[in-house]
C-alpha cells in the first residue's frame, strides 16, 4: 500500500477467494497494523481480532471477492498475511504491507506587509496541509537576528479546527519603532510543527524629536549662500533635513506635509543626517534669501516631518555684482602733428560693490592723467574703499609719434 496518512481512508484493493471439498466455512483474518477487509467495497469494513466468515454451500465457496484498505494508526512499517482457513483445508495467506506517515503541513514565503512605527501585517502561505488539518498557524518575531524561534521570541498566533491552504497574514502590534524585526511564520498540524526561513523589516520611525540647531549662513558671493547647522537630537533621530527657501519672505515658504516626500528643485532640498550644510547655488545678486528647515524621518508615502512648534530659519543677502560707471564721452582727437599731444577731453568713472581696484590703462599713444594737463600716468588705479570708488574725473590726450590712423 506504500505510505499512508494516519487516521485517513484511503483506495482499496482487491482479491478472490473460493473454495472446494470444504467441510467448514472459510474464516478470513486481518493482520494487526491497520488493514481492514470487507466483502463490499466503501462499507463493512473490519479489522483484526474481526473475521470474514465465507459459508460454504454443499462444500463450496464460490469466487468471492474481498476489499482491502490500509487505515494506520500509528506511523512505521506494516506488514502482515491475511489468513484464510477452514477446518480440514490447508490455511491460505495474502501478504499486506505499508507504512503508516503523519507529516507536517508546508509553509513558505514569509511575508510583512502595512508596515507602521509599532505594527504590521506578518504571515506566510501554507502551500501543502500534510497529514491532518492545520489547527493552528502563527508568526514569532524577535529583535535578534538569527533568533532562535523555537524557545525565544514572540508569538502571534490563531487556531482553528482546520485552516485550509493558501497565505495567511496576522496584525501584529507592539513593535518597537525604526527597529529590524526579524520573523518566522509557523503552522502545526498533527504531524508537528513546520517553519518558514527567517524574514526581516524595519518598522517605521517615530516623527523626530527635535528640529536641528544654529541653523545660519556663512559668507555669501553673488549667486551663492552656504548654510550651517547642528544635527537634531533626540529619542527618535532624523534620517534628513529638508531645506526650502524663497527671495519673497518667510510666509512665502509652504510647510512641508506628512507622506509626501518633497524632490530636490528649484527653491527645495533634501540633506541626508550628519552632513551638516548645503549651498544654495544660482541665485541672484543683491537679493535677500529666507531659508527655512525641517527635520524628517522615513521617506515616500511615509515620510514624516517634525511640523510641531516653529521650524528653525535664517535669512541672507546676496553679494551685487561689482559695477563700473564711465560719464562722459570722448570725441574723435582728429590730425595731430606727432610728437606733439592734442587737447584734453575727459570723462568720469565710478565704482560700486567692488572686490578690488579699478585699473585703467591707455592704448599706445594716448595718455591719460588724473590731473588737467598732467603727465601720462597710464595704468592709472583708483583704489576702492569699502567696494566703493567715488566719481573720478580721467583726463585724455592724443600724442602720437607716427603718422597713422589711431
Amino acid at each position: 500500500f506504500g505510505n499512508q496518512c494516519i487516521g485517513g481512508t484511503y483506495p482499496e484493493k482487491t482479491y478472490t477467494v473460493s473454495g472446494t471439498n470444504l467441510t467448514n466455512d472459510i474464516i478470513i483474518t486481518p493482520p494487526t497494523g491497520g488493514f481492514e477487509i470487507s466483502l463490499t467495497t466503501g462499507a463493512g469494513f473490519i479489522a483484526n481480532p474481526s473475521f470474514l466468515t465465507l459459508t460454504q454451500t454443499a462444500g463450496s465457496v464460490p469466487n468471492t471477492t474481498i476489499y482491502v484498505r490500509f487505515n494506520p494508526m500509528s506511523t512505521g512499517a506494516k506488514t502482515g498475511n491475511i489468513t484464510h482457513t477452514s477446518i480440514g483445508a490447508t490455511q491460505k495467506d495474502v501478504a499486506v504491507s505499508g507504512t503508516g506517515i503523519n507529516t507536517p503541513p508546508t509553509i513558505t514565503t514569509p511575508t510583512a506587509t502595512s508596515i507602521t512605527t509599532t505594527t504590521a501585517t506578518i504571515g506566510g502561505n501554507i502551500t501543502a496541509l500534510g497529514c491532518t488539518n492545520v489547527t493552528e498557524r502563527g508568526i514569532i518575531w524577535s529583535t535578534t537576528n538569527g533568533f532562535d524561534y523555537t524557545t525565544t521570541g514572540t508569538t502571534v498566533n490563531e487556531t482553528s479546527l482546520g485552516f485550509t491552504t493558501g497565505a495567511f497574514g496576522l496584525a501584529v502590534t507592539g513593535l518597537p519603532a525604526g527597529t529590524t524585526i526579524y520573523y518566522v511564520a509557523y503552522a502545526i498540524n498533527s504531524g508537528g510543527i513546520v517553519y518558514t526561513v527567517q524574514g526581516s523589516f524595519t518598522t517605521l520611525k517615530l516623527e523626530p524629536t527635535d528640529y536641528p540647531t544654529l541653523f545660519t549662513c556663512g559668507i555669501t558671493t553673488t549667486t551663492t549662500i552656504p548654510l550651517t547647522w547642528t544635527d537634531a537630537v533626540g529619542s527618535s533621530i532624523p534620517d534628513g533635513y529638508l531645506i526650502k527657501w524663497s527671495s519673497v519672505s518667510y510666509a512665502a515658504i509652504t510647510a512641508p506635509t506628512d507622506g509626501v516626500a518633497e524632490a530636490n528643485g528649484a527653491g527645495v532640498r533634501n540633506v541626508l543626517q550628519g552632513v551638516q550644510t548645503y549651498t544654495a547655488t544660482g541665485l541672484t545678486a543683491g537679493t535677500v534669501y529666507y531659508f527655512k528647515i525641517w527635520s524628517y524621518t522615513n521617506s515616500g508615502t511615509n515620510i514624516n516631518y517634525k511640523t510641531a512648534a516653529t521650524e528653525p530659519q535664517t535669512s541672507c543677502t546676496t553679494l551685487n555684482s561689482p559695477l563700473i560707471t564711465l560719464t562722459g564721452v570722448l570725441s574723435n582727437f582728429g590730425n595731430q602733428c606727432i610728437n606733439t599731444a592734442s587737447s584734453e577731453q575727459n570723462y568720469s568713472v565710478s565704482g560700486l560693490y567692488l572686490t578690488n581696484n579699478i585699473i585703467i590703462t591707455a592704448p599706445a599713444k594716448f595718455e591719460i592723467s588724473l590731473t588737467a594737463g598732467g603727465v601720462n600716468a597710464s595704468p592709472i588705479t583708483l583704489t576702492q574703499t569699502g567696494g566703493n570708488v567715488a566719481s573720478t574725473t580721467i583726463y585724455v590726450r592724443f600724442k602720437p609719434t607716427t603718422a597713422v590712423i589711431n
